[in-house]
């Protein structure tokens, strides 16, 4: 494997796990990278452009398989060295794993999950803490559900966090031809049992266990800004577990999440249900 994609939910650890990983020499490690956008956007465009092409639609494919492995391969070999693995951490991925597996054949892919309260709870929380958030884009229907329940909805609704539970949901409830090579990681079992879980992650990728230091984390420098005002990457320099304690949210909200999302809970937490 040259390159590992490191996708999931937002809010969810991937720059904490992305940072862990760092540690091992083997590993070079893209914060943030372009290439699953790069690649997205140029799936688009031939999904939307094929019926204009002049070539048969079965060389099409054969090409742009090969055009998108050059540029990856191109891509990873200018900034990583060639001994190493380049584990790319990017929410793009979720758009597309289908196509990215028949585009890359000998790949895994990370993919960092959460409890849903969890991410509605780090949503609010921003939402009631930062000078950047903007009170006027308050959606909430004075007639309906509690607001706390509706914005809860609208952040599990927002484009890239849909995405990424449309992409769980479908890897776990069709026939995904890949989903042997996908890992979920719970972002809980990694905060809890960071050694175990990093374990697991080895395991899967087919490589040896490294010793790590969960108490001297260190982070590469991110630019913050552009993800406001949802954006806030900084993670502590050592792992200290709390359980969530949905201090943002209210029981009745918790429970409505639960009762919406009832199939990604019996998959990813049926402890829980």
């Amino acid at each position: 494997m040259r390159m590992i994609p490191l996708t999931g939910f937002p809010r969810s650890g991937s720059t904490l796990l992305l940072s862990i990983l760092n540690q091992n020499p083997i590993f070079e490690c893209g914060d943030d990278s372009e290439i699953g956008h790069l690649l997205h956007n140029s799936i688009s465009f031939i999904q939307s452009n094929i019926s204009h092409f002049q070539l048969d639609n079965r060389v099409v494919e054969k090409a742009f398989i090969n055009y998108c492995n050059a540029g990856i391969n191109a891509w990873v070999d200018t900034i990583c060295k060639e001994d190493k693995i380049f584990i790319d951490k990017s929410r793009h991925w979720t758009n597309f794993l289908d196509l990215y597996f028949k585009i890359i054949k000998d790949t895994k892919v990370i993919f960092i999950i959460r409890d849903l309260r969890g991410i509605a709870n780090s949503f609010e929380k921003i939402r009631c803490k930062s000078m950047y958030y903007n009170s006027n884009d308050n959606n909430v229907n004075v007639n309906n559900d509690s607001a706390l329940i509706q914005r809860s909805m609208q952040t599990l609704s927002i484009q890239y966090v849909e995405s990424a539970i449309h992409a769980a949901k479908l890897i776990k409830e069709t026939n995904f031809p890949n989903k042997n090579e996908i890992y979920f990681c719970r972002y809980e079992d990694l905060v809890k049992n960071p050694n175990d879980e990093l374990n697991k992650i080895y395991n899967f990728l087919g490589l040896d266990s490294f010793q790590h230091n969960f108490n001297s984390i260190q982070q590469k420098d991110f630019n913050d800004n552009p993800y406001q005002p949802w954006g806030n990457h900084k993670i502590e320099n050592e792992i200290k577990y709390k359980e969530d304690q949905f201090t943002f949210l209210d029981e009745k909200t918790e429970k409505y999440i639960i009762e919406n999302y009832k199939w990604f809970y019996e998959i990813f937490y049926p402890e829980i249900t």
